[in-house]
């Protein structure tokens, strides 16, 4: 076989293996999901901030092939709905940063100086849902779950430090407000967490703000602490 008969052999799929290339680097460049949405006032602002840590429900493809499939399928801890739920808040002058991805990408709502890979209620990335299910088929590497904090956990939370400082800063004072939603088995109208009174300054966990029936002994291990208590203040709201 002479070089003429092997190039004539060798360039058809030298072509089929550049376009193939090319199309999964076009592939790539289309999961340019944002990590959060933020969404301004539309009237004059008040100083209350929302954050929306599990309401996403995208997972980048080369996370989500790792998945099991009932995962994928299902994604069973996210917050359903809280967006549409709750899109009348920018009438009422409040900031919202709502998650886009999925909390078996990274849990927004857990210590990244804590556990990184492990049990659902302290992992910033969880082996199994709430329930004990596998959320892995396919167990990631060390290396890939480092890069989920950088990539996924810290820009969430750090515009969510810029906004509070901002409001803060304009109103001196900001309530944080960190909505979730999730299946019973209670029978109260709402749930608060303010971690045990550390993520409220005490004037406002003693104010009485709804008249529904509330709980507030559980939720305490969830919402996020205030970096500054004199000026910012947490509750987390089921």
């Amino acid at each position: 076989m002479n070089s003429e008969t092997i190039c004539s052999e060798l360039l058809p799929k030298l072509d089929q293996s550049r376009a193939l290339l090319m199309t999964n680097e076009s592939r790539a460049m289309t999961d340019v999901t944002p990590i959060y949405r933020q969404h301004s006032p539309v009237v004059d602002a008040i100083p209350v901030v929302v954050s929306m840590p599990h309401s996403g429900m995208h997972a980048p493809s080369e996370i989500g092939q790792l998945f099991t499939a009932q995962q994928r399928n299902w994604l069973r801890n996210t917050d359903w709905y809280l967006p549409q739920l709750y899109d009348f808040l920018v009438g009422l002058g409040v900031t919202v940063i709502e998650a886009t991805h999925s909390r078996y990408v990274v849990d927004l709502n857990r210590d990244p100086a804590g556990d990184l890979f492990g049990e659902f209620r302290s992992a910033v990335i969880a082996k199994e849902n709430d329930h004990g299910d596998a959320v892995y088929a396919i167990a990631p590497s060390q290396q890939s779950l480092m890069q989920r904090l950088a990539r996924y956990h810290a820009p969430y939370h750090n515009t969510l430090d810029e906004v509070l400082n901002a409001v803060a800063e304009r109103f001196g004072s900001v309530l944080l407000l960190d909505l979730h939603s999730f299946m019973g088995p209670i029978d109260n109208d709402v749930c608060l967490g303010d971690r045990g009174g550390i993520s409220c300054a005490p004037e406002i966990a003693a104010r009485d703000f709804f008249l529904l029936t509330l709980c507030c002994y559980a939720l305490r291990s969830c919402s996020r602490p205030s970096r500054d208590r004199s000026r910012q203040s947490a509750y987390l709201l089921q």
